[in-house]
């Protein structure tokens, strides 16, 4: 009877430690629009016909495939990664691109956690 309970007890530890593992999956929600307005601490996008307003931090991600002024090249004339300036919030987004935007909320407004800018169609 003993030597049954040790398996049983140890096949059991391991279901709870699994069970209460964290996800690697984001549990935060996101949203497709087309960008209407960029500020330096917001971002206000259509979805849907409905305009969506995100507060934007200094912890926020950016991501786009292409840099923002086109051509390859940064506003000073560069480029690589090492010589290009910081980008302003204005550098990175332009009105029209359409963007994925994954957010949390944070009180009464939305928290943007990554911008996502997506390829024109």
């Amino acid at each position: 009877m003993r030597l049954m309970i040790v398996p049983l007890m140890v096949v059991f530890s391991g279901v709870i430690t699994h069970a209460q593992a964290p996800s690697s999956r984001s549990s935060n929600p996101s949203t497709t629009g087309v960008v209407k307005s960029v500020s330096a601490s917001s971002l206000t996008i259509e979805h849907d016909g409905v305009d969506v307003g995100f507060r934007v931090g200094s912890s926020t991600r950016f991501v786009r495939r292409d840099p923002p002024h086109g051509a390859g090249r940064y506003p000073n004339g560069a480029n690589d990664l090492v010589l290009r300036p910081p980008p302003t919030m204005k550098d990175l987004l332009k009105a029209g691109e359409r963007v994925t935007v994954t957010f949390r909320h944070a009180g009464a407004s939305l928290q943007a956690l990554e911008v996502r800018v997506l390829p024109a169609p």
